[in-house]
């Protein structure tokens, strides 16, 4: 096999893949949009049977409800990820300037809850407009927020740091904490779907957070990567084209 039958073969197998991919990203689009109309049912059953015959339940059958109901909150929240996760990959984004500063500060605000919870205390340094798409740049901000101030040490509030480098043609910016960290080894694992580590399971979440961030940050041109910090804690990283 000559060199050019060797590059249209792979041309093919690259179009085969393309082709694959865009159908399984359709089909769990689909699969997690249908999903939602049963869940919605069982939800509003259980809110119905609560809320029509809670005074006749014992101590067990609301512990029953409560768990489904959490069961129901979790499945929403793996829906939603997926949807949004399939839809980065089916829709070409539209890109305008975006001032980072005011997508950092909005992410805060929807995270004020979380961020009181924790006590977690916030800096942020100079942030730099760039070319993007702001809904997806805003998951990721608002995603690595989350899990700054989310996955802290045990009775010691979270400290994070939100700023940006600039060089070799790119912006890098970075959000780090002091909480539990990420082994090296597992640094690549974790913007896989539903990968979730051991020190982390009794966190709640979905376990997409990070693929959403991978897939959004890939959609600009750019990469996502764990940064070494000094001492415990963690460092997320993601470059946007200058």
């Amino acid at each position: 096999m000559n060199d050019a039958d060797v590059r249209g073969q792979l041309e093919q197998e690259i179009l085969v893949l393309a082709r694959s991919n865009r159908e399984l990203e359709e089909f769990a689009y689909v699969a997690s949009h249908d999903l939602k109309s049963p869940l919605l049912v069982v939800s509003g059953f259980l809110e119905l049977l609560q809320a029509t015959k809670g005074d006749q339940l014992d101590d067990d059958a609301r512990l029953y409800i409560d768990a489904a109901r959490r069961g129901v909150s979790r499945m929403e929240q793996l829906i939603d990820g997926l949807l949004t996760y399939s839809r980065i990959g089916r829709i070409e984004p539209d890109r305008e300037w975006v001032d980072l500063g005011v997508v950092v500060a909005e992410a805060l605000s929807d995270a004020a809850q979380l961020i009181r919870h924790t006590q977690a205390h916030v800096l942020v340094g100079p942030l730099p407009r760039v070319v993007g798409n702001r809904v997806l740049l805003a998951q990721v901000l608002q995603n690595l927020v989350n899990n700054a101030a989310k996955f802290h040490r045990p009775g010691v509030a979270p400290t994070i740091v939100v700023d940006a480098v600039e060089g070799n043609g790119e912006w890098t910016i970075r959000v780090t904490d002091d909480g539990v960290g990420v082994p090296v080894e597992h640094r690549d694992q974790v913007f896989v779907m539903f990968k979730r580590l051991a020190q982390t399971s009794d966190v709640p979440g979905s376990g997409i957070g990070l693929a959403i961030c991978h897939r959004a940050v890939l959609a600009h041109g750019g990469r996502i990567w764990f940064d070494d910090v000094d001492g415990e804690g963690a460092r997320v990283c993601f470059s946007v084209p200058g």
